[in-house]
């Protein structure tokens, strides 16, 4: 990241960018349909992979690892997100306020 800026150092600089988009990404609106690659997951680099082309011969699809033994989730419906308050809500602000002291 090559942020600018004013501040004591470069990293609370980039760390002050960084902050503030993700703040701002945090005010969009939920997306209930997001849902990560979760075919497999990698033994070798933990990437989440969706179902390759040969589902008999699974390997990472992101550092190309073969998957020897490893057992696809097909048909498993996951529930990823528990529900709580809204990202952008008064308790998840409340929350961070209260890490940052």
């Amino acid at each position: 990241v090559n942020a600018r800026g004013v501040g004591c150092c470069p990293r609370h600089i980039v760390y002050l960018r960084l902050y503030k988009r993700l703040h701002g990404l945090i005010q969009r609106p939920c997306d209930k349909d997001l849902r990560p690659f979760d075919y497999f997951q990698c033994r070798a680099c933990l990437a989440m992979n969706t179902e390759p082309p040969d589902p008999e011969f699974l390997y990472c699809q992101v550092c190309f690892a073969f998957q020897e033994g490893a057992e696809a989730a097909e048909g498993e419906e996951r529930d990823w997100a528990v529900p709580g308050p809204s990202a952008g809500g008064e308790e998840l602000e409340k929350g961070l306020d209260e890490q940052q002291q």
